[in-house]
């Protein structure tokens, strides 16, 4: 999960400390070799490759994507 909330931080967590990301941001999941985000109803969006993504929709993410969670950008790297 991705967010500045308590709840959020485990190993597995991003913690961002920035108040433009919501405390419960995104969440990116592992199904079948594949990686998924969802937008768990940011309150400023999530972003790949700049477009933004629906709430609670599952979008397939790519080596190299660039996410976006309102203004905090990253490269996701697989492996």
């Amino acid at each position: 999960q991705i967010g500045k909330g308590k709840a959020t931080a485990t190993p597995n967590n991003l913690i961002v400390n920035n108040p433009s990301v919501s405390r419960a941001h995104a969440l990116i999941e592992k199904e079948n070799g594949e990686y998924y985000i969802k937008d768990l109803y940011s309150l400023n969006g999530t972003f790949i490759n700049g477009r933004k993504l629906e709430s609670n929709t599952k979008e397939k993410l790519n080596n190299g994507d660039i996410l976006t969670f309102a203004d905090e950008k990253y490269k996701f790297r697989i492996g």
